[in-house]
């Protein structure tokens, strides 16, 4: 379906716009990681909009920054995932049109053309013409687009992290995203307001500070606000679980750490030591409070689900 400007007044491209990137396509592949390739492409070019007042580019325009982005935040194996990919499939989500000619030379066997083509001829993608019309004339949809795709495909522990990245001048409220303050009680409780990886709990008086609820399952892809669907973790444990740097195994609970984490600080020699020598999370005293394994992907992978994208233990251990 493609956005079409006919009759309709802004307000009405604006709504069919937000409601196709609800709605736009994210690759799942075989084994059930999310390639958020789409996501980081619309936030790149709302960017470009929001800085350059340009609706489209071309594909070397858009090619480099864009691979760079995808190996930060969207890489789903050790394959290069190119930039051609979402540059092209994103025609099919209705607000994204690429000018091609009889000229582009097609993959063998394959329904996107070859990259040396887009290259060659200088193939354009970008917004659709009403919807990038709309763009132009209203900066509030820029952010709402924006904070759409963001919710949709990260965790809030990388809203700025990507926002950053892409170049968006967007102020994030997260508040009002749809945590849940129940959810976090009970996350904290059932583990003592304690990090489950490095047992961190300190207290500001009787609060706890730096003390949050992760979810295993992100809230934007299907996961409750239950309590097996949690874990404490300190604010820095948390943002590298969302960032993929370790997850944790679902039949032991054993740390198991991404083989392209690394740094020169202690904090970072203690993680990687401590998956190393079979370091366990600090789980709830009850067992019935345990990291679950009834969600989907979590019983077969047999792990915790490990969210982001740089580094992944194993494969099968990753979801997105």
């Amino acid at each position: 379906m493609t956005i079409d400007a006919g009759p309709s007044s802004g307000d009405e491209v604006a709504s069919s716009f937000l409601s196709a990137l609800d709605r736009m396509g994210i690759y799942v592949s075989p084994s059930g990681h999310r390639a958020v390739h789409k996501p980081l492409l619309v936030l790149l070019m709302l960017a470009r909009v929001q800085q350059l007042r340009r609706v489209r580019a071309s594909f070397d325009e858009i090619e480099e920054p864009l691979e760079h982005l995808i190996a930060e935040f969207g890489r789903t194996s050790a394959t290069r995932h190119r930039a051609h990919y979402p540059f092209w499939y994103l025609k099919s989500d209705g607000f994204w049109t690429v000018d091609s000619d009889d000229a582009l030379d097609f993959r063998e066997g394959k329904s996107e053309p070859k990259v040396t083509a887009l290259r060659k001829l200088g193939v354009t993608g970008g917004f659709s013409e009403p919807v990038g019309s709309r763009l132009l004339s209203d900066d509030g949809l820029i952010r709402d687009a924006a904070m759409r795709v963001l919710r949709n495909a990260f965790p809030e522990t990388r809203y700025l992290d990507v926002i950053n990245a892409v170049g968006l001048q967007l102020s994030v409220e997260l508040a009002a995203t749809r945590r849940d303050s129940a959810f976090r009680r009970e996350v904290l409780r059932a583990y003592n307001a304690r990090c489950g990886v490095c047992g961190y709990s300190g207290r500001l008086g009787l609060q706890p500070v730096g003390i949050e609820a992760a979810h295993i399952r992100w809230v934007c892809f299907g996961g409750p606000n239950e309590l097996p669907n949690g874990i404490a973790l300190c604010s820095l444990h948390h943002k590298l679980f969302d960032a993929g740097v370790f997850t944790v195994s679902s039949s032991n609970r054993r740390l198991l750490v991404s083989p392209h984490f690394d740094g020169a600080d202690p904090v970072t020699a203690w993680l990687v030591n401590a998956a190393a020598s079979k370091g366990c999370l600090i789980a709830p005293l009850r067992v019935h409070e345990h990291p679950g394994e009834s969600f989907p992907g979590l019983a077969r992978k047999r792990s915790v689900r490990l969210r982001s994208s740089v580094g992944t233990p194993t494969e099968a251990a990753r979801e997105g």
